[in-house]
């Protein structure tokens, strides 16, 4: 079923969700807007921490450079995370309607977001484990 409101994105609605379980009412605006973009920035950090824990240490492929490598690697991390997510978790889990109720221009944006997010995530995870 449907865990979320008209207009409500899925962190919105898992901020309202958490709040109203554990306050027994829901949220103000300031309340939900601080809590989702506290769910936003740990998700991204958890999803990010495990991308780097399951790297491999040294993968050498001299026709490719490192930031060649960080961006086809951050590339497809980003685009499994979108469809994994964006497509099929959240609506599945009711935190969002089905796909085909959204403009494709509106999955595009979120595309280009996890494949940015995806990106910057294996650039960074190289460039620390460089200086490790």
């Amino acid at each position: 079923g449907s865990h979320h409101n008209l207009d409500e994105a899925a962190n919105d609605a898992i901020a309202r969700i958490a709040y109203e379980k554990l306050a027994g009412h829901e949220p103000t605006d300031e309340q939900k807007r601080r809590l989702s973009r506290l769910i936003h920035v740990g998700y991204g950090l958890a999803i990010a921490t495990l991308y780097g824990a399951f790297q491999p240490s040294r993968v050498r492929r001299p026709s490719r450079t490192p930031i060649e490598r960080a961006i086809r690697s951050g590339t497809w991390f980003g685009i499994g995370l979108w469809l994994l997510g964006d497509e099929l978790a959240i609506p599945l889990l009711g935190l969002a309607d089905k796909p085909t109720a959204y403009h494709p221009t509106r999955h595009l944006q979120s595309l280009v977001a996890h494949v940015g997010y995806g990106v910057a995530t294996a650039t960074a995870t190289r460039a620390l484990r460089s200086v490790s």
